[in-house]
C-alpha cells in the first residue's frame, strides 16, 4: 500500500475491509481450524485493486446475512465486517463454489 498513491481515507477503508476479510476467512471460514489456510491475493492495475481472500471453510450465503444497524441484530456478534466490505468497496462478489471474496477499490 505504501506505492500505491491514493487518499488517506481511501487507504483506511482498504486496511478496514482487507483485515474484516481476512478475520472473517479464519474465524468463520477456518473456525481457528490451523490446519487450513486463508489465501489473498493482490492485482492491480492503473484503475483499481482487486483483492480476492479465499479460505478453506464451508462457506456461506450472502444472502443470508443479516443487516447488523437493524435493532433486533445490535446484540449479534456476525455481520459487522461484511456491512463495513459493502459500504466500502466499489463492488464486491462471493463465490460460494470457491468460497473466495473478491473486493475491487478504484484507486
Amino acid at each position: 500500500m505504501e506505492d500505491v498513491r491514493v487518499s488517506d481515507e481511501l487507504r483506511h477503508k482498504i486496511r478496514l475491509c482487507f483485515q474484516e476479510a481476512v478475520t472473517n476467512a479464519v474465524v468463520h471460514g477456518n473456525k481457528y481450524d490451523d490446519t487450513k489456510y486463508v489465501h489473498v491475493s493482490l492485482n492491480q492495475n492503473a484503475e483499481k485493486l482487486i483483492f480476492q481472500i479465499k479460505d478453506e471453510g464451508a462457506g456461506f450465503d450472502l444472502q443470508s446475512i443479516e443487516n447488523p444497524l437493524e435493532e433486533k441484530n445490535l446484540t449479534i456478534a456476525g455481520g459487522r465486517g461484511l456491512f463495513l466490505i459493502k459500504e466500502y468497496t466499489e463492488s464486491y462478489t462471493y463465490l460460494p463454489n470457491e468460497k473466495a471474496l473478491i473486493m475491487e477499490f478504484h484507486i
